[in-house]
């Protein structure tokens, strides 16, 4: 029954990061580029920097650890797929980026079986399947007209398979270390993030990655207005922006532990089927507060968070799926090893 207990306050955590990450992209609409490769990076290991200091006065560090070249292989993952979804989504509709994103249903449960020996149940197979069903009710019945683009959609799908192996590789240490220092684990991910991104902040150059045109001699003035913007942009499109982000970090912070005990007890296939209940919820969430007037969104936005019979009844197969899918535990077929695979772990 602690799964209950653990999703309902995931679900509620993602939601609520959901919320203010529109509110936040609303508000830095105007530098996208600073956000992904610089804001964000930077607080996240200033933030981690804090439980690691933690760790080492409680002389955890000594214990033995995740080797680097894990660490840079899951730094460039997790920037690159990261950067493909940045890229791809704003040129894809919903139905093809929603239809799109639920392959890692299936990548999941594959790699699982392939790389850490998880054997799945027929109620696995259902719970799955009714999931992905009501997350597809929703999408279709919010569909946007917008144009799609194979290439755009071939990069997003690139990026679902990319973050599939990155879930399924972490789960692998979580599973192999008993007790992984995961904030530690996460701070020295990112340090190779902030490495990487870096070099892919120059991208901004492009007019296709960047919606915002920059060129050599406004890059500065780019910079300059985009930090102003969100550190003291106190009315306008700017208001509040720094609230958001902090919120916003904190929320993150607990996610990551709670996405830790879940995959640590259950698995990373446990963590995809509650992101299924994100979806319908998140709407009703957003149709709440947009009919209060306490989130600021465009029309166009605000005209796709309008609920009918199709959400609920999304909202009950999704929850269906996942009870289904929960009754039986998934079991693993001998135990992990995978050494040809990622070798050793900490040489």
């Amino acid at each position: 029954m602690l799964i209950i207990i653990y999703g309902f306050f995931y679900i509620i955590t993602v939601i609520a990061d959901r919320v203010l990450y529109v509110e936040y992209l609303h508000t830095m609409s105007k530098y996208s580029w600073i956000i992904s490769f610089i804001i964000f990076p930077v607080l996240n290991f200033i933030t981690l920097s804090f439980f690691v200091i933690y760790s080492w006065y409680k002389k955890k560090l000594d214990k033995p650890f995740v080797h680097q070249k894990h660490l840079f292989l899951f730094g460039i993952l997790n920037l690159t797929y990261g950067f493909l979804y940045t890229l791809s989504i704003p040129n894809i509709s919903l139905v093809s980026y929603t239809v799109s994103s639920k392959i890692n249903f299936f990548l999941i449960m594959s790699f699982s079986y392939y790389f850490l020996k998880r054997r799945y149940r027929y109620t696995h197979v259902i719970g799955a399947f009714l999931c992905l069903v009501g997350v597809l009710i929703t999408v279709v019945k919010n569909s946007e007209d917008k144009q799609n683009s194979l290439a755009y959609t071939l990069l997003f799908i690139l990026a679902t398979i990319l973050d599939t192996v990155s879930i399924v590789y972490k789960e692998h240490f979580i599973k192999k270390i008993p007790d992984l220092d995961f904030y530690r684990f996460s701070w020295n991910v990112n340090i190779w993030q902030i490495f990487w991104s870096c070099i892919l902040f120059f991208t901004v150059f492009f007019p296709e990655f960047n919606h915002t045109p920059v060129d050599k001699s406004t890059l500065g003035k780019y910079l300059s207005d985009g930090l102003k913007c969100e550190f003291n942009g106190s009315e306008g499109s700017c208001k509040n922006a720094v609230i958001y982000l902090f919120v916003s970090q904190a929320v993150t912070l607990l996610i990551i532990l709670i996405e830790y005990v879940i995959v640590k007890n259950y698995s990373s296939m446990a963590i995809n089927l509650l992101v299924c209940l994100k979806g319908p919820l998140f709407l009703m969430t957003m149709y709440l507060l947009i009919q209060h007037n306490s989130v600021e969104i465009s029309k166009e936005q605000s005209s796709s968070y309008t609920l009918a019979v199709s959400d609920y009844l999304s909202l009950v197969l999704t929850f269906v799926g996942s009870v289904i899918y929960f009754l039986k535990r998934e079991y693993t077929y001998k135990p992990v090893k995978n050494n040809d695979l990622l070798l050793s772990l900490t040489t």
